[in-house]
């Protein structure tokens, strides 16, 4: 019926590995190895990752294993912030000044849509009942040089945002 799960192993070579099967264990297979971290279900087949500082998705049903990239160098939780295909995440980050990208991301398309650069760091949260829209996003900007845009910013996604 489609009913798998997953799990992160880290064997002695100490590349983390991810594998899945079948919800009764039969047909283990690995799925990868690397720097794989906060593996999740987003979709019924579908996984996501992080590798390295890229956020990742693959489908369990692709044999051989195909990665799909969502956003590079990604920055603080690199977890959905919304329903899936939708995300708020940071990308693009600078080791050199700490900062990056905010925006909505389609983890099916790739499209992006910039919320604001220079971001430092950023926290969502829902207004009651769960997990209805708004979700309102508090990020602080931090450009290189100070400018009069640094400082704690507020923005709200609504389902407008999340039209194609």
């Amino acid at each position: 019926d489609g009913a798998a799960v997953f799990w992160r192993a880290i064997p002695a070579s100490g590349d983390p590995e991810l594998w899945a099967a079948a919800v009764d264990g039969r047909a283990p297979r690995l799925l990868g190895r690397g720097a794989i971290d906060r593996p999740r279900f987003v979709a019924d087949t579908r996984i996501a990752f992080m590798l390295g500082e890229d956020l990742v998705w693959l489908d369990l049903r692709d044999d051989p294993v195909r990665l799909h990239y969502v956003a590079e160098k990604v920055f603080e939780s690199g977890q959905p912030g919304l329903a899936w295909p939708w995300m708020i995440i940071g990308y693009q980050s600078s080791p050199g000044d700490g900062t990056g990208t905010l925006g909505l991301v389609n983890g099916e398309t790739g499209a992006k849509r910039a919320i604001s650069p220079w971001v430092s760091q950023y926290r969502y949260y829902w207004t009651p009942p769960y997990p209805t829209l708004p979700l309102r996003v508090i990020y602080q900007v931090r450009e290189r040089n100070p400018s009069r845009q640094d400082g704690l910013w507020l923005a709200e996604i609504t389902a407008e945002d999340l039209q194609p």
